[in-house]
């Protein structure tokens, strides 16, 4: 119809592309819904896991300072029973912590943030 009406035709036509649409904005809402969940799941994955750096990270500079207590009680145990086995345990100490200060004792850390 020439006047302003739309055929039957043209009608089913526009419902055709209006249900096409529709089931591509349906498979575009579930593909959005999908990847936001695995955002979501693929971020507290990532806390979790920066928390746990963390934690470990605090662990191994605590356990550091335990081993340089601890070598530093075995020197001066060793000095007074063997003066020149306290000098060579100073020099290997004193290398130690060159390369340890070298590196930063919150290398690890630093990186996590």
């Amino acid at each position: 119809m020439k006047n302003g009406t739309t055929s039957r035709a043209e009608a089913l036509k526009k419902s055709k592309r209006v249900a096409r649409a529709q089931r591509g904005n349906s498979a575009l809402l579930v593909t959005f819904c999908s990847l936001r969940q695995e955002l979501e799941t693929k971020n507290d994955a990532m806390r979790r896991l920066e928390i746990l750096v963390c934690e470990r990270s605090n662990r191994i500079d605590r356990l550091t300072e335990t081993i340089d207590r601890l070598r530093q009680w075995r020197a001066r145990s060793m000095a007074k029973h063997d003066p020149l086995s306290a000098v060579l345990v100073e020099a290997v100490s004193l290398e130690f912590d060159s390369d340890h200060m070298r590196r930063g004792p919150n290398c690890c850390t630093e990186r996590a943030k």
